[in-house]
């Protein structure tokens, strides 16, 4: 609105200046002006004139009056508008832009003073002008004037509008998307000290151990969820009204599965009673923790075709569901990208290992007194809680064990005022696991205490050796070192460090058992063998090798400071938005059941199992000594399915040094603790069950499931107080962001961010050099844009950081750098100085690929090689690529806005480097604008072009002719800036 306000006041408005000719002859006092430019003055009268008109205007378009905060501002562009007719008067002298009399006068009769029913009037026109003709001249004078400054504009909007051709060029550019894919290799992957793995023997790896990479079928489903209207918390805890409400849920299922059933979609006959979820996965092993379906349900899910709801409703914690199978992916080795990455990574560190271990070697040698030290020779037997064995339980003891433990079973009911206890039938079976686990305790550490007096008397006991799960010789060890016990051995080291070494027998007990250790004898001065210290080495060569690096890193930055200065020193402020308490933020029990709906897993006791397994690590490097070590895995294997006993034979066999004593026991774990293929071979187990030959990173398991736990998802009244914290907490979060969003949308100034503090909002002020390093990863963005911004300007948007709080950012000042230091500059050189190191690591993997093209490899292949390409499909100018920079060879790559020809579609660039590292670039396809909207676009920006180029004209004018508001008001008004153009 206020653009066209501010256009119709370049009209020569005749009307004024006739009904200036028509008054008294009669000389009066020169009328009121609003403004002065130059020695020409804006009068008030035409003033209120031409603002009245522009309400109007705005009336008839707008169907309404326009808003009072705008009024203001609107009155300051009418003005603006008449101020610049002036200055255009003064210009079109100054030039000597002249318009004949014949000219002016044909302007003049065009006014509606001297016209009837549309038609000009000559003798109006002659009777005006003799009775009047000193007011006439004058009129027509005015007339010549702004005639004058008409054609002035006109000629001005000539001079200062771009140049077609190569605005619409740029548009053409900017509006342009480009598809492109990404071979990208990064300087973090490179360190340089290890031989990088060579394609050929990623592709053996994946060929060998394919089985290793087996994925399990999966499917994909929508799940409706009916479980509304809660239950009344009053009644969450009767039994009774538990059913009926559960009955409602089912009945509202079965309503909207006959709906499916008539014909309508999940989400139409779920509309009214129920929510949806889209994109739930699951696999034969592995359901979503509300899913309360059975075994048959299960197996269903997987049995009918794509885009069919299940026949039944399926039970949920709380509530039913409904279900549709989306999508299904058959079981299937997973794709050489998907895995490419972790078999390099593999690759990697195997090289790494041997290019180490002789490194070590050669350091114990070097070092072979100072490892010397007090060791001890060792006996020790476990008695395991799971292995000894004890009576079955009497009733009576069974009920004394009950009576002993009401504690236990027993709650306050607040509806009768009375304590209530569950009865004993119906934890007999619970009564019992405890009673025996407690026996079997007390009996694994009266064993162990008896063979502890035996042994300390300097005597053997075969019959109670023969109860303990292991009776071994241990050592020598040097004290101190990490004795090879299980979970016991943390607490027998313990006490072997407060005895000196002392001979003598004594008693570990832990919750798997009791562990009793005979210290045999006492060595002093003894020689550890080096595979007892290598991992006491470890550490000392890494830090030797980091203290080389850092020679090397200082020499480098000794040689040229300068190459480490960093840019201009960038002076920041920050308005910082603290987050609100949860515990203040108002929230409905619909929304925390809601919330816990949505995040149910969350509040799950996660699946977890219990399992042991058997290790066998290849002996060295190379095909044959990996498959050595796999053929020993299935011969040990057979053993296990013949009968003989597990725990022996990981005793016998495993390379797992932390868990062999103990027969192989990992304890209780969760998904996600393991190995990716341990994992998920381990949770396909259940009790008893023992897994296939497991390949991983480290070698070659056997799985052994003891025990195992599904997810259990207990009722919203036993978490609501943690469902409601973390559903506060979310909404404080949404809270602040848009508080945040709406300050920053206000801001028009760092003057108006300054004034914006108040309680909740602290206003901190920060300096940072342009390129130094981010802290904070994800924030890289962030920083790389503030290194751009000129004083005065806002960071483009909100960050949120961390802690909760939401950040707006401006740049206030711009200082010169500082001198580089080595303290400021150390992480910086270290990191230039081993990407140097990796960088011709990574070199030497171009020339491979490169070749690997030109002998017939596709694009395609070598992206999966490397975990698969980067796609994206829509990249535009000035953008770069995601979050790997490189705008400038982009552009030029893709829309040539650089040296150097554009791409063609299919081409595949030369390698180009980016701020991660180096990639290869294939441009698929531009899509370039359509005709219309570039035209449209073109029109646009060119408007907005003149608009800029005419403000910073018309400044100048002001600058050459002193312009003076002497309105106070309207000269406190400031005018918002021109539109910025693409």
């Amino acid at each position: 609105m206020m653009r066209r306000v501010l256009g119709g006041l370049w009209g020569a408005g005749l009307l004024a200046w006739a009904a200036c000719a028509a008054a008294a002859p009669a000389p009066q006092a020169p009328p009121p002006a609003i403004a002065k430019v130059g020695d020409r003055s804006v009068l008030r009268k035409e003033f209120d004139l031409r603002y009245a008109q522009a309400m109007a205007d705005y009336r008839a378009r707008a169907g309404q009056d326009l808003s009072p905060e705008l009024e203001p501002i609107v009155r300051r562009q009418v003005l603006e508008g008449m101020i610049r007719i002036e200055l255009l008067a003064i210009e079109a002298q100054r030039r000597g832009l002249q318009v004949s009399e014949a000219d002016a006068e044909q302007e003049f009769r065009k006014d509606p003073v001297f016209r009837e029913s549309g038609e000009f009037n000559p003798a109006k026109y002659e009777a005006m002008r003799m009775a009047n003709p000193g007011a006439f001249a004058a009129a027509l004078h005015e007339v010549r004037a702004r005639l004058s400054a008409q054609r002035m504009r006109e000629r001005i909007e000539r001079e200062h509008a771009p140049e077609e051709a190569a605005l619409r060029a740029r548009l053409e550019r900017a509006l342009s998307e480009a598809d492109i894919e990404a071979l990208v290799l990064r300087y973090e992957d490179f360190g340089g000290d290890a031989p990088e793995p060579r394609e050929r023997d990623v592709l053996a790896e994946y060929a060998d151990h394919a089985a290793d990479y087996r994925r399990r079928e999966q499917v994909m489903m929508s799940v409706a969820f009916f479980d509304q209207p809660p239950i009344d918390p009053a009644k969450r805890d009767d039994p009774a009204a538990l059913r009926a409400w559960d009955r409602r849920m089912r009945q509202a299922a079965d309503s909207a599965l006959a709906a499916v059933q008539a014909g309508a979609t999940l989400e139409q006959a779920a509309s009214t009673h129920a929510t949806v979820r889209t994109r739930v996965t699951a696999t034969p092993d592995e359901f979503p923790a509300f899913w309360q379906g059975d075994a048959r349900q299960r197996a269903a899910v997987f049995g009918v075709p794509v885009g069919r709801v299940l026949p039944q409703p399926v039970h949920s914690n709380p509530g039913w569901l409904l279900v549709r199978v989306d999508a299904k992916t058959p079981a299937h080795v997973a794709p050489l990208a998907e895995v490419a990455l972790g078999i390099r990574a593999q690759l990697r560190a195997r090289a790494r290992l041997a290019g180490e271990e002789p490194l070590i070697r050669a350091l114990y040698a070097a070092r072979r007194d100072s490892l010397r030290g007090v060791a001890v020779k060792l006996r020790v037997a476990w008695f395991d809680t799971l292995s000894v064995s004890v009576k079955e339980p009497s009733p009576s003891d069974l009920d004394r064990y009950h009576r002993g433990h009401l504690a236990d079973y027993s709650s306050f009911d607040a509806a009768t005022g009375a304590i209530s206890t569950i009865p004993f039938e119906q934890v007999r079976d619970e009564i019992r696991t405890r009673w025996l686990s407690e026996q079997r305790a007390l009996r694994a550490r009266s064993l162990a205490e008896q063979l502890q007096k035996t042994w300390g008397s300097g005597r053997r006991d075969a019959r109670l050796e023969r109860q303990a799960a292991e009776v071994r010789e241990v050592g020598p060890l040097l004290l101190g070192s990490a004795i090879p016990a299980g979970a016991a051995g943390p607490a027998l080291n313990d006490s072997i460090a407060a005895r000196g070494g002392a001979p003598g027998a004594g008693v570990v007990v832990d919750a798997g058992g009791a562990l009793v250790f005979l210290i045999e004898q006492r060595l002093e001065d003894f020689l550890p063998p080096y595979e007892q210290v290598r991992e006491r080495l470890a550490p000392q060569f890494a830090t030797q090798r980091e203290r080389g690096e850092e020679r090397g890193a200082r020499a480098l930055f000794d040689a040229d400071p300068r190459r480490f200065a960093l840019g201009n020193m960038i002076y920041l402020s920050r308005l910082v938005l603290d987050p609100l308490r949860p515990l203040d933020v108002p929230l409905t029990r619909a929304e925390v059941e809601r919330y816990h709906r949505d995040h149910i897993e969350r509040y799950s006791a996660a699946e977890q199992m219990h399992a042991s397994h058997i290790l066998i690590s290849p002996k060295g490097l190379g095909t044959g000594q990996d498959q050595a070590a796999r053929v020993q895995a299935e011969a040990v294997l057979r053993r296990v399915r013949a009968g003989e006993n597990f725990a022996e034979l990981a005793r016998q066999y495993s390379d797992d040094e932390g868990t062999r004593e103990s027969g192989g026991d990992l304890q209780t774990f969760g998904r996600g603790a393991m190995l990716d293929a341990f994992d998920r071979a381990a949770f396909s187990l259940r009790p008893g069950d023992v897994s296939h030959v497991v390949k991983t990173e480290v070698g070659y398991h056997i799985i052994k499931c003891l025990d195992y736990y599904p997810t259990f998802a207990p009722p919203l009244a036993e978490v609501y107080s943690n469902v409601g914290y973390d559903a506060a907490k979310e909404k404080a979060d949404a809270i602040v962001a848009q508080r945040a969003d709406s300050l920053f949308r206000s801001l028009k100034s760092p003057s108006q961010a300054r004034a914006a503090v108040r309680e909740g909002i602290v206003l901190i002020h920060n300096q940072r050099q342009v390129g130094e390093p981010n802290p904070v990863r994800e924030l890289d963005t962030y920083f790389h844009t503030l290194d751009t911004l000129a004083p005065g300007t806002f960071y483009p948007g909100v960050i949120r950081l961390r802690s909760g709080q939401y950040v707006i950012t401006w740049v206030d000042s711009i200082g010169p750098p500082a001198s580089p230091t080595w303290e400021r500059a150390r992480d910086r050189v270290m990191a230039e100085y081993q990407r140097t190191t990796g960088e011709r690591a990574m070199r030497a993997k171009c020339a491979e690929l490169d070749s690997m093209l030109r002998t017939g490899w596709s694009f395609d292949s070598l992206g999966a090689l490397w975990g698969g390409l980067l796609h994206a499909p829509s990249v535009q100018a000035g953008q770069g690529l995601d979050k790997y920079g490189g705008v400038a060879e982009i552009d030029s790559l893709l829309f040539g806005a650089r040296h150097g020809p554009a791409l063609t579609s299919g081409g595949i660039s030369g390698w180009v480097a980016l701020r991660p590292g180096l990639a290869r670039i294939r441009l698929n396809e531009v899509h370039a604008p359509s005709a219309t909207q570039l035209s449209a676009r073109t029109e646009s920006e060119r408007r907005v072009a003149t608009q800029r180029n005419l403000y910073e004209y018309f400044e100048e004018l002001k600058r050459r002719y002193p312009v003076r508001i002497l309105d106070r008001a309207l000269r406190d008004v400031t005018l918002p800036p021109p539109p910025s153009s693409l």
